[in-house]
């Protein structure tokens, strides 16, 4: 859509930020607050992307244009919304790994997904970058887990050895969740573009390095300038703990503070384990009991 149909046919491509997302913060500093998290849903978040459609079109003075909605993940699951909700305003969409059919649980072997699905796009897309890659994540995270606990968190620059659970490979692990939902064909600062291709070449040049010399602390200095660069980490401070929510719980984030914790807690609760890059069954109630603590029992998912 950016680099072929767009310039192809003219189109204006529009990001729009969402609410309570980036600096679309509607209450400021207390926008996360319970009783203010209330204007956080879905149906509003479609109503906004409606809107700034029609002011979009006023200002360009492009009412008939046509819109074609697009997005990835939970964008993909707006762009079939939006379509399906307000054909008027969107003449089509193309919705890239959308989330609906694991909301349909009772039909999810209709939908050909599982618990397991989304890691296994993960390992995919890490497969397709570099035929070595999950080798040497398998590898580097190997080399967390046998190394002493002191020289985890300084090389990794962490805080403390709370960032070590439930493993020392735990921050890893999940910067490598989320890296292929951040997998932009162009950089967005400070990520790289591609920053799956990046992770590869990264973690594969260090274990050809430690084949070769047998130092483990190559492994691991590794891991350090992923999560470094996942966690935006400019020698000024120490790397804290995702906390609540972040390391050991869903997949590719869940249940916990922040905007999509709280949607994760209402309305967007996915059910993914893992099997790969670590063991992890989801069950209900552990995302129930995050939900309950961080939101003091005002939500349920």
């Amino acid at each position: 859509m950016i680099e072929e149909l767009a310039p192809k046919w003219g189109g204006l491509l529009v990001f729009p930020e969402e609410r309570y997302y980036g600096k679309s913060l509607p209450f400021g500093a207390r926008s996360f607050e319970p009783r203010n998290l209330r204007f956080l849903t879905t149906a509003q978040v479609l109503e906004d992307i409606v809107e700034i459609i029609a002011l979009v079109k006023q200002q360009y003075q492009a009412q008939n244009c046509p819109v074609i909605a697009f997005g990835g993940s939970y964008g993909g699951t707006l762009t079939a919304l939006l379509r399906a909700a307000h054909p008027s305003t969107v003449a089509g969409g193309l919705a890239a790994s959308s989330e609906l059919g694991y909301y349909d649980v009772e039909r999810w072997s209709e939908h050909g997904v599982d618990e397991f699905t989304f890691e296994d796009i993960v390992i995919r897309d890490y497969q397709s970058a570099h035929p070595q890659c999950v080798d040497s994540i398998l590898q580097v995270s190997q080399a967390l887990e046998q190394a002493e606990p002191k020289t985890v968190v300084d090389t990794l620059h962490l805080c403390t050895t709370h960032a070590l659970n439930p493993h020392q490979s735990s921050m890893l692990t999940y910067a490598l969740e989320n890296f292929p939902q951040m997998d932009y064909p162009y950089p967005i600062p400070p990520m790289p573009a591609k920053p799956v291709n990046h992770t590869c070449s990264v973690l594969v040049h260090a274990t050809q390095q430690f084949s070769n010399s047998g130092d483990p602390h190559i492994l691991i200095k590794a891991a350090a300038e992923l999560t470094d660069l996942f966690f935006g980490y400019d020698g000024s401070t120490c790397i804290a703990s995702p906390g609540i929510g972040g390391l050991g719980n869903t997949p590719g984030d869940g249940p916990g503070p922040g905007a999509w914790g709280f949607q994760s807690c209402t309305e967007t609760l996915h059910q993914f384990s893992a099997h790969t890059l670590r063991a992890y069954d989801w069950t209900y109630n552990s995302s129930a009991s995050i939900c309950g603590s961080v939101y003091n029992g005002t939500v349920q998912p």
